[in-house]
């Protein structure tokens, strides 16, 4: 069933005119509105009309945006004005550009033109002006003007409410269809960001549906290439890297039996869905995606024509993990050697910084019982030698300059590798992602991060005077709960 909008009603045009700030300019304009008023009845709205020279830009320029029909009353000091207000000379070009505004213009004198859209603009007089002296009157000048522009404003109004009903009726539609195909008929309308605005929040909760209810790598993949929004990006992120996580302990698994078939078995839990429709859905972003990259669809599906070639694939499929196995299809030889180096290392360096984690824990706690013991024992000796103020003395000096800077630098260092590892597993994959997507900007601010945190570290353990600031990591990861 189609919707149609119930509501009929008309809109007149808002119309704008422009003159410059000279006496003659200023009379012609206010004899031009008293021909304009038959319009006015019917089609527009009585016409704002502002010296150029006088009126603040701004207000100028958000008055050219909001109207559907500019008057220019052509003359040198409107074109000097112009050249010297060029933003508003830039606002109008733009609408013209965009086809949003309609410009009629009407010369007063003849005049050399520097200004290339206002060249372009016909002069409704044609090669005449309003003082040209074969008009016997102005009044015959602008009668001639009237008989003109009284077709491009009916054109101008049937434009706008036809605009005005189809944007009613694509949200009463309220699809990601509907919007899609009012951008791609109106994308300079005046409606175009509202409807951009719609239909990507359609398509943001779309594909973050489509990735929850696939749960595979491929899902949260797509989701993060294509979301408008990337709302649930961090999500996302941490859903790829526990997938990963896990498909490499079920590829080890796999691994241990000869056939072929069974490895691949394994690597279907992570590259698709058990739900066939959520597949057809992500098939069209799938193929877009596959498609657009440098070897194309084959590569991925492995139907190449060289049964040695499709052998070469499957083992090198089987080897490695979904993202990675995408780095061989998705980037050239030199970006694949480069994604192969950055993310081997890291890999190997999270596995470093688990293992410092669990390592220092212990040397915490251990060091903990040791400093009580030995602040119990300073000051039974202290007791013992009968000296209770110097005991209190002593153990106050080396609580406050020795045990408490001691407790909060391992506290600090504890909640470090807490956040690190944190961070690391939750972006270390997303950085995989824009590494293969080419989004360099959000690659890079996760790289930066990860190489602090490798500075950080580093200085750990070289036992390093380093004074740990966690606030980079606090930044990025706003949510942090459980660290």
């Amino acid at each position: 069933m189609v919707l149609r909008s119930k509501t009929t009603t008309k809109r007149k045009l808002k119309t704008l005119q422009l003159y410059a700030d000279q006496i003659s300019d200023r009379q012609y304009s206010q004899k031009w509105r008293v021909y304009l008023q038959p319009h006015e009845s019917e089609l527009m709205h009585s016409a704002n009309a502002y010296a150029i020279n006088n009126k603040n830009e701004i207000d100028i320029r958000n008055q050219i945006r909001q109207s559907d029909v500019l008057f220019l009353l052509g003359s040198m000091a409107l074109h000097n004005a112009l050249l010297k207000h060029r933003t508003i000379a830039h606002a109008i070009e733009q609408e013209i550009k965009t086809k949003r505004l309609k410009v009629i213009c009407v010369h007063i004198e003849p005049f050399p033109c520097r200004i290339n859209w206002l060249k372009a603009i016909p002069n409704q007089l044609g090669d005449s002006f309003l003082l040209d002296a074969k008009w016997p009157h102005y009044a015959a000048a602008f009668t001639a003007v009237d008989e003109k522009i009284s077709v491009q404003v009916q054109k101008a109004y049937q434009q706008k409410n036809e605009l005005l009903s189809e944007w009613r009726h694509t949200k009463q539609l309220n699809t990601r269809k509907s919007y899609a195909d009012f951008l791609q008929k109106h994308k300079h309308s005046r409606f175009a960001a509202k409807a951009k605005q719609r239909w990507e929040r359609i398509e943001e909760n779309r594909l973050w549906a489509i990735a929850q209810k696939a749960d595979s790598l491929k899902g949260y993949f797509l989701y993060i290439q294509y979301a408008p929004l990337s709302e649930h990006l961090a999500e996302a992120g941490r859903k790829l890297g526990e997938i990963e996580q896990q498909e490499a302990v079920y590829e080890h698994d796999a691994s241990k039996f000869a056939e072929v078939a069974f490895g691949f078995s394994f690597k279907n839990q992570f590259t698709q869905s058990q739900n066939q429709k959520i597949e057809d859905l992500i098939d069209p972003y799938w193929k877009a995606t596959v498609t657009e990259t440098p070897q194309g669809l084959a590569d991925i599906t492995g139907e190449g024509t060289s049964r040695q070639g499709l052998g070469k694939r499957t083992a090198r499929q089987l080897k490695g993990n979904f993202l990675d196995f995408q780095s061989t299809i998705m980037l050239e030889a030199e970006e694949q050697f480069r994604y192969g180096q950055i993310f081997s290392f890291y890999r190997q360096f999270l596995q470093k910084l688990e293992v410092q984690k669990r390592r220092r824990i212990d040397e915490y706690g251990l060091t903990q019982i040791l400093l009580l013991i030995g602040s119990l024992s300073l000051f039974g000796v202290m007791i013992y030698w009968n000296a209770p103020t110097w005991s209190f003395l002593a153990v106050f000096v080396l609580l406050v300059n020795f045990v408490w800077p001691m407790i909060q630098k391992m506290q600090q260092e504890k909640r470090f590798f807490a956040l690190a590892n944190r961070y690391l597993k939750e972006n270390l994959t997303l950085a995989k992602v824009f590494f293969l997507l080419h989004r360099d900007k959000e690659y890079m601010q996760r790289m930066r991060i990860i190489r602090k945190i490798e500075s950080d570290l580093h200085a750990i353990l070289q036992k390093q005077k380093h004074k740990l600031d966690l606030t980079y990591l606090e930044k990025a990861l706003p949510t942090e709960k459980n660290a």
